[in-house]
């Protein structure tokens, strides 16, 4: 790998133009301390500075990497692992050019993985200088911590002396607020086999949380162990998204083409191209990038499976009440898709063009409609029973009630 420059000198100035922050974080600095190679251990298929830093910048803060002054090959590692934006710098560079004054910035041990989630509540849980300390292996750390630029200073010399979270504890002030970090919120990077437990802690994370138990055992079986494994690839959610497609318009052809078996192997291929789409969408948090269904051309994909499905069962049907109740759903299908565009993903494309920050709840229509797998599920068991004319009845039913109840009800309020 290439690298470039690893340190800037200076630091003060060195200051980068981010979007408002999430989650009502304003823009601040954020420093990532790094003691060692653990910094590089890939969690993910991310390096765990990269994570940091990557998650730092989605939560509206300048991220600053300080290693220690005599690892410069670690540094220059380092560097190649991060964005042209973002500084990387020795401790002796940073002693020379950083203020020694009481201004506020957090810090972060580089040597754990903090999930996203913690920081934003550390952030809101407390003012000033405050830190996330607990009792680990009968010891007490912190990885994460807001504390005074000078406490900060007295803390970079050590950096070659001993845990980060330890050093980030004894440095910060008695006075400072004192909260608590959930054992699911934060994991010791030591080891191979530490790596490999904090990576469970990710990806078990990345759930929704509000799923059906069936939908959510699938995600645990079946999605989670095949992210992890492509994490470790060069393989993209956008590519995944191909898959998607791929295989959602197959799973559409066979339906149309063959006898019984052949209609539950279709059905088959379109309950695979859902979960792929579980496993792009986790495949892109956890490389800390947004959603693949956030991508006008992926949601134009799903639109195109949608309205392929319902088109094949209306072919294998052949009657012409069933190509009737198939221009319905379709007409549904496309509606939802306008309604979803209209009222979420414009503004949220929009924002992300501009590098902009989105006020659009999480948990909105346009993200209900992207996630959609009831369909899925619908055609899976309409195949078994050999009964696709339920299917289409409740497609051509369901697609219009879905945005016609959204229609009818309120706007979440924005976040």
């Amino acid at each position: 790998m290439q690298s470039k420059p690893c340190y800037r000198t200076d630091i003060k100035n060195a200051v980068i133009e981010l979007s408002p922050g999430y989650a009502g974080l304003d823009r601040q600095r954020l420093v990532v301390l790094v003691t060692g190679r653990t910094a590089v251990a890939r969690i993910g298929g991310i390096a765990a500075v990269a994570r940091h830093v990557a998650t730092a910048k989605r939560l509206g803060l300048d991220p600053l990497v300080i290693f220690p002054a005599r690892m410069r090959a670690l540094g220059a590692e380092i560097a190649g692992e991060l964005d042209e934006d973002t500084p990387c710098v020795p401790s002796d560079a940073f002693l020379e050019s950083s203020p020694d004054d009481d201004s506020l910035v957090l810090v972060i041990a580089g040597d754990w993985y903090v999930a996203p989630q913690a920081i934003v509540m550390f952030n809101d849980a407390t003012a000033g200088p405050a830190v996330a300390r607990f009792e680990e292996r009968g010891r007490l750390v912190a990885p994460v911590a807001r504390m005074r630029m000078a406490e900060l200073r007295a803390v970079v010399p050590r950096l070659e002396q001993g845990p980060t979270a330890e050093l980030i504890l004894s440095a910060v002030g008695s006075s400072a607020q004192a909260v608590s970090l959930l054992v699911s919120e934060r994991h010791r990077l030591s080891d191979n086999v530490a790596v490999a437990h904090c990576e469970n802690k990710l990806f078990a994370s990345l759930g929704e949380g509000d799923e059906p138990w069936h939908v959510a055992l699938l995600h645990e079986l079946v999605a989670i162990p095949l992210t992890r494994v492509l994490a470790r690839t060069r393989t993209t959610p956008a590519e995944l998204a191909g898959v998607k497609v791929a295989l959602g318009l197959g799973g559409a052809w066979i339906i149309a083409t063959s006898g019984y078996w052949g209609g539950v192997a279709g059905a088959t291929f379109a309950l695979l191209s859902r979960i792929v789409d579980a496993i792009a969408a986790d495949l892109a948090r956890a490389a800390v990038r947004d959603s693949s269904q956030n991508d006008p051309y992926d949601l134009a994909g799903d639109v195109l499976v949608q309205l392929a499905i319902v088109w094949a069962v209306g072919e294998r049907l052949g009657s012409t009440s069933a190509i009737v109740l198939a221009v319905f759903a379709s007409a549904g299908i496309l509606a939802s898709a306008t309604v979803s565009y209209l009222r979420v993903f414009r503004r949220v494309w929009a924002a992300q063009k501009l590098g902009e920050r989105h006020d659009v709840p999480r948990d909105n229509y346009g993200s209900r409609f992207a996630r959609r797998n009831g369909p899925a599920y619908g055609l899976f068991l309409a195949a078994i029973i050999g009964r696709f004319d339920l299917f289409l009845w409740a497609a051509a039913i369901v697609s219009h009630a879905f945005y016609l109840g959204w229609l009818r009800s309120k706007e979440p309020a924005r976040r």
